[in-house]
């Protein structure tokens, strides 16, 4: 947008405005892609959440913040199935990842991320998490689906993941 046409905008519709500077940039740069920005914060925030569990779980604890990480990206209506088919909400969860807190020394990875469904607000994706642990090691498949939300770290929270033991594991 020139300049002109962007102040006019601002004196006609302020909301509009913000839109506009938020898709094209305060310098006038041309406009992001939506799209695949979600796709890459989700992908990061998949990785950063993996080694938030890391640091929470090891003998040396991670910090506070970690936890309130956990608490940010689970949205209120959370939920996980477990590998053996519980189903487990928000609130259980936050409360099995507050006592676990320093109780194992794993490794956990996330890899490779597939996306099924990208929609403007919410993404439905699998990946393959390996858990490496006290000389043994499994590989669950998580489906999850995720949410597009500002306030969250990378911007996106889970709403749901289904975790799986992977065959031959």
């Amino acid at each position: 947008f020139y300049p002109f046409v962007r102040g006019e905008l601002f004196a006609a519709d302020l909301d509009g405005a913000r839109l506009v500077a938020e898709l094209w940039g305060a310098d006038g740069a041309l406009p992001r892609n939506p799209m695949r920005d979600f796709e890459t914060d989700v992908n990061t925030e998949i990785v950063q959440l993996h080694e938030a569990f890391v640091r929470w779980f090891s003998p040396r604890p991670g910090p506070d913040e970690d936890f309130a990480r956990f608490e940010a990206v689970l949205a209120p209506g959370f939920e996980m199935v477990t590998p053996d088919g519980a189903t487990v909400g928000r609130a259980a969860l936050l409360e099995r990842l507050r006592s676990a807190r320093g109780g194992r020394d794993a490794l956990l990875t996330a890899t490779p991320i597939r996306f099924m469904g990208l929609g403007e607000t919410r993404a439905l994706l699998t990946y393959e998490e390996r858990q490496e642990e006290g000389g043994g090691a499994r590989t669950l498949v998580s489906t999850a689906l995720f949410e597009v939300h500002r306030d969250a770290p990378n911007g996106v929270r889970l709403l749901h993941v289904h975790e799986t033991l992977k065959a031959g594991d």
